[in-house]
């Protein structure tokens, strides 16, 4: 009998590395329109945002989202965690994908 197991492959998931990648991309360019002087985003008006500290802080954050949201776009692309159970009369073999590398597949 083999039980499937579903990866990082979860609506979920797309949900929230979609919206972290784009609340970063706001704020990335929120900071950077405090820098430059000017609307980089359509929505908003950062010309009443000093670019220290406030722009240096938002364009961080940003940075730090998109890096998130770009680390959860690979690991769904990557599917980290899929794989199966498989329960036989005399074994049990456990096996599951993980990052790229020698060790990507785990096969217990």
């Amino acid at each position: 009998m083999r039980t499937y197991i579903s990866g990082s492959r979860r609506l979920s998931n797309i949900f929230w590395a979609l919206t972290i990648t784009l609340g970063g991309l706001g704020f990335f360019l929120n900071g950077c329109s405090s820098y430059f002087n000017t609307n980089l985003l359509i929505f908003s008006d950062a010309s009443s945002i000093a670019f220290i500290p406030q722009g240096i802080i938002l364009m961080f954050y940003g940075t730090v989202a998109l890096i998130l949201g770009l680390f959860l776009c690979l690991t769904i692309i990557w599917d980290v965690g899929f794989g199966y159970n498989d329960y036989n009369a005399d074994q049990i073999t456990v096996y599951r994908k993980g990052f790229p590398g020698k060790n990507r597949e785990l096969n217990l």
